[in-house]
């Protein structure tokens, strides 16, 4: 999980582990320019909410897609790929046993001309589900399989010559594809898991805002305007935990992010966690062992020694 902040040091994003397995991700990473290729393998269900940075967009292809592996409430199924702009919060699960390859690259890097420029941003301007929506191209596979293998052979910040163009070819590639799709075509959610995922977002909303104090589930209900039963549904069909075991999952994961980016010698371990309402030191830490495989203090030390 830590190491998903490393390959986006400045991505607003926050990573929130769906289960307690210190085996949740093997990620590899590399860096080229104004692009980053990264190539993940998921051991137990994550789920990534984000905005990208203004001028930027994301493509991928899950070369393999677990169970309630999700974009947006769209479901991502094997050999489909993905394209996303910075319109708006977007949600990726990748459910357990999830393969799947992502570039994030700017838009100014690989946009020569102006009409391609515009055919991207009108792109982003359409609805939420339908900018970010899956693809079932094989041959955008095989290109994503190319850029993998980049990635694997070229870890961390090095060149690789070559490696622009064909991230330029790709995303070109993958932008037109986007542009064809319709509301009518592809995997888009059903009218009933749609509702579910609302609810879900708008409750994840208060608790976003809310991570600082208690969360009540009389709150999180009034927030999505729905009773407790339906708020349990939505939680169970989208993320398979309940809105409490969620909540907590959060709070790890937003704490891990802020000791991951913070400045090291600037904070401690239990400011951080005070902050994400994580009054209970002991159990925090032990629940972060649990999740991550190793505690926060460990976590910030190596902090310390990068920043050394």
């Amino acid at each position: 999980m830590p190491s998903l902040y490393t390959a986006f040091p400045n991505f607003n994003m926050v990573a929130v582990p769906l289960g307690a397995d210190q085996h949740g991700i093997d990620l590899r990473f590399h860096r080229c320019g104004g692009h980053v290729a990264l190539v993940l393998k998921a051991h137990a269900p994550i789920q990534c909410r984000f905005r990208l940075p203004q001028g930027h967009v994301l493509v991928g292809h899950t070369h393999r897609a677990g169970s309630r592996s999700r974009l947006d409430g769209a479901a991502l199924t094997t050999g489909s790929s993905f394209t996303v702009f910075p319109k708006h919060d977007c949600d990726i699960i990748f459910g357990k046993g999830t393969s799947a390859s992502i570039v994030l690259t700017s838009i100014d890097a690989w946009i020569d001309h102006g009409d391609a420029r515009r055919l991207a941003l009108s792109l982003g301007s359409r609805p939420t589900w339908s900018a970010s929506h899956a693809l079932a191209d094989a041959s955008l596979g095989e290109a994503h399989e190319d850029v993998q293998r980049s990635a694997l052979m070229h870890a961390g910040d090095h060149p690789d010559e070559g490696f622009d163009r064909r991230i330029q070819e790709l995303v070109c590639r993958q932008v037109t594809a986007n542009l064809s799709v319709t509301d009518e075509v592809g995997s888009l959610p059903t009218i009933d898991h749609r509702c579910r995922y609302f609810i879900f977002k708008r409750a994840l909303e208060f608790m976003l805002d809310n991570l600082h104090k208690e969360i009540y589930i009389s709150e999180l209900c009034d927030a999505a305007q729905v009773s407790e039963r339906t708020l349990r549904y939505a939680f169970e069909h989208v993320v398979g935990l309940s809105p409490t075991r969620y909540l907590f999952y959060l709070r790890l994961g937003s704490t891990c992010r802020d000791l991951m980016l913070s400045r090291p010698d600037r904070v401690s371990v239990a400011s951080v966690a005070l902050k994400r309402g994580m009054w209970d030191l002991s159990r925090f830490a032990g629940g972060y062992h649990r999740v991550f495989g190793e505690y926060p203090s460990d976590t910030l030390r190596r902090r310390l020694a990068a920043a050394a």
